[in-house]
């Protein structure tokens, strides 16, 4: 558990990987944050937004590729998780080393629908009113109208993927260590148990204080988690 470990960690619908980087400092130094950039934001600004999970994976390959999977983990939340399973189904297929640990935050199992809605479709007020409701709305992004022109696209795209995104079943469990990570009051929370099929190996279930962006709220305690187990 002493040897040093990149963590590749994948973003949330809307956010870029700079949202990680605040972990860098409070992590243990022998974890490695690389945060994962989709398309369409922060250093990949100029690039094309993804439409589906396929095209997601194919922008995001050749960063694990080039940084290897040797020693590795995922971390994901909501969609970040989903493209976390995926990219590590893709890594098997390719006959590369496995993550050590997934960690599976505020998402839904592949086989479940996150909510009853379909989001992505809505007019842009309505959709705003949702994403508010939902509580990851920054105030610095809702109260700058430029800001926001330029932050709906990119989360309207990653709602796309989410909402539309349909699994294969399973056939074969991955051989990885499994950590679910849930709030209490996430809608996620009542079928979460259901991400144990996924893995043949150890699985566990951490609960924290919170809706589906305590990840914000209870960052000290999910840093300790993370730790804890790789």
């Amino acid at each position: 558990m002493n040897e040093k470990i990149i963590l590749y960690c994948f973003p949330y619908s809307g956010a870029s990987a700079s949202f990680y980087l605040r972990w860098t400092a409070e992590l243990n130094e022998r974890i490695r944050i690389l945060p994962i950039e989709y398309p369409g934001r922060g250093s990949r600004f100029s690039e094309k937004l993804c439409n589906d999970m396929e095209e997601m994976l194919e922008a995001i390959m050749p960063v694990i590729m080039k940084n290897g999977t040797e020693n590795c983990a995922f971390f994901g939340h909501s969609l970040g998780g989903l493209v976390a399973y995926e990219t590590a189904l893709r890594i098997r297929k390719m006959n590369l080393d496995l993550p050590k640990h997934i960690f599976l935050s505020g998402c839904t199992p592949p086989h479940i629908k996150y909510g009853e809605k379909i989001l992505h479709l809505l007019p842009k007020e309505e959709f705003l009113i949702e994403l508010i409701e939902l509580g990851g709305m920054s105030e610095d992004i809702l109260n700058n109208q430029e800001l926001l022109e330029l932050y709906l696209p990119v989360i309207r795209a990653d709602y796309r993927i989410y909402e539309l995104y349909k699994c294969k079943p399973v056939q074969e469990p991955l051989s990885v260590n499994c950590t679910v990570l849930t709030g209490y009051d996430d809608a996620s929370v009542k079928n979460i148990i259901e991400w144990k099929m996924y893995t043949s190996k150890n699985f566990q279930i951490r609960y924290f204080e919170g809706g589906h962006f305590f990840i914000h709220t209870q960052f000290t305690n999910l840093i300790k988690t993370i730790e804890e187990y790789i």
